[in-house]
This record gives C-alpha cells, structure tokens and sequence, in this order.
C-alpha cells in the first residue's frame, strides 16, 4: 500500500507549491488509475464504509485505483478525497485546505517559526492513526512546505521563487 500512494502525495505537493520535481517523507500508497469515475463500480462494502464515515458528502466521483476505490468529493465545502480497499476499509483521507482550516495549535506553530509568510494551503492527511498537516507557505522569495505531525514540525521543502512557477529553483530538500 505504501508504493500505492507515493506518486500521489509527490503530485499534491507538486500542486501545492508548482514545482516540477518534488517527494516527501509521507509513504501514503502509490495510486495508478485503471478503471472509470462511475459509482457503480465500486463494492456495497465499500459504499456502506464511505456513507457511514462521510455523511453530508456531495458531488461524488469514484475511480478504481489499483484494486483499490478513490472517492472525490466536497465536504463542509472543502476538497476531499478517500481510498478505500474493496472490503470497505479506508485507507487514507486526504482533504484540502487553506489557513482558515488549520487547527489553532497547528497554525499557531507554524507561524511561531514562519510569520512572515503567508500560509497558501494546507492538506489534512488522514491514516490509520496518524494526523497529518502538509502546509505550503510563501513570501515573495521563498516556497516551503512543512509536515506538522503530532506537535512535531518539519520543513520538507524549501524553494526560492523567482517569481514565475517555472523559475523556481529548489535550494533544500529534506528527508530524500
């Protein structure tokens, strides 16, 4: 499962901070898309988990991925995602943020140690039992995205902006 979701979380951070090349130390389960966007494909196992955890769930859009079922949807007006296996069981759950949906704590400690910048977005990673926050920040030189996991945060990238998306030039990569 963990292969499963690399390349997905090295394309979220690339969306995060639009940059070419990007991984990070988070392992979530490789997704390879195979099949369609059909509800209709997925398992009543499966339905019955995703009604149960996402009440008030809309705009549903289901993929099977690498014998596993991705949900998208809105929730609470927020961008999610799931992956659930075919026995029902969720995998991860990924929602997209910004600042205002941060955590007090966690957007607290991010702005203690980078308060001159402005936090652009910020993903909520959800598996087994860890609770993660992938937040990119910036300033008109700088992108960085950190990694804030049970009180203990991380810078993961750090990125000089050149003011184009196509002129950033990656200056410190942690945890390869």
């Amino acid at each position: 499962m963990k292969k499963l979701t690399y390349s997905l979380f090295a394309g979220i951070l690339f969306s995060l901070i639009y940059v070419n090349s990007m991984s990070a130390q988070i392992k979530l389960p490789e997704v390879l898309v195979l099949g369609s966007s059909s509800k209709k494909t997925i398992t009543e196992k499966v339905a019955k988990s995703f009604d149960g955890l996402f009440k008030g769930a809309s705009d549903v859009k289901w993929v099977e991925a690498d014998k596993c079922f991705v949900a998208k949807f809105i929730m609470d007006d927020l961008r999610n995602q799931a992956v659930f296996t075919p026995n029902g069981t969720l995998v991860y759950h990924l929602t997209y943020g910004f600042e205002k949906n941060l955590p007090k704590n966690v957007r607290t400690q991010v702005k203690s140690q980078y308060f001159d910048y402005n936090i652009t977005s910020a993903i909520h990673i959800s598996q087994d039992n860890r609770r993660i926050w992938l937040v990119s920040l910036a300033d008109s030189q700088r992108l960085i995205s950190v990694e804030v996991e049970n009180g203990t945060m991380k810078e993961i990238a750090n990125y000089i902006n050149g003011g184009d998306k196509d002129a950033l030039t990656k200056i410190v990569k942690y945890n390869q």
